[in-house]
């Protein structure tokens, strides 16, 4: 369960510049929506992994 809570805050913290609250550091929505995009695909992954990992426990 830990690969979702990390996906999902790594998701979050890489989304906050977009919003414009780190001063100079700032993103275009454009990046944004990108970045967003590919944290959904990563978070996909992350819980095919959970599923796949969660299967292969209790087959044991």
């Amino acid at each position: 369960m830990q690969i979702i809570w990390y996906t999902v805050w790594t998701i979050s913290i890489s989304l906050i510049p977009a919003f414009g609250v780190t001063g100079s550091l700032y993103m275009t929505w454009v990046s944004a929506v990108l970045v967003g995009l590919l944290g959904l695909w990563f978070l996909y992954y992350a819980i095919n992994f959970l599923e796949s990992a969660l299967i292969k426990w209790q087959e044991n």
